[in-house]
């Protein structure tokens, strides 16, 4: 997880564009392998925030708050060699904004499966 507090000033006192006061991210996973199947499986969350920011130097325009949650599940077969993951974000279908004001895409759901010719030693 990361957490970040900014407070951002110029001279005449007016918060700089584009710099959130907070922004905050955490994820916790869990993953559990199965020596004896050679399988793994895990699961994760994730939340993230991010504080109002002005997005001018007069401080008029303001760019809302936004929070967003996300899931994911994974099955690893042969060592981890292949693995498929799933995902779901924005849970709550918040429809945030970027920084300029264009709407950043709501709930989504993706599917991976990724194959790994070679699996290195651990260290």
């Amino acid at each position: 997880g990361a957490a970040t507090y900014l407070r951002t000033e110029d001279a005449l006192g007016k918060r700089l564009p584009m710099r959130p006061v907070w922004n905050v991210f955490a994820r916790p996973e869990l993953r559990l392998r199965f020596s004896a199947l050679a399988m793994s499986a895990g699961v994760a969350a994730e939340i993230g925030y991010r504080s109002f920011a002005f997005a001018d130097r007069a401080n008029l325009a303001v760019i809302p708050e936004c929070s967003t949650a996300a899931l994911s599940a994974s099955v690893g077969f042969w060592r981890d060699r292949l693995r498929f993951t799933s995902r779901i974000e924005d849970l709550g279908d918040a429809r945030c904004t970027d920084w300029v004001g264009y709407p950043l895409p709501g709930r989504s759901l993706f599917f991976t499966l990724t194959y790994q010719e070679f699996v290195h030693e651990k260290a």
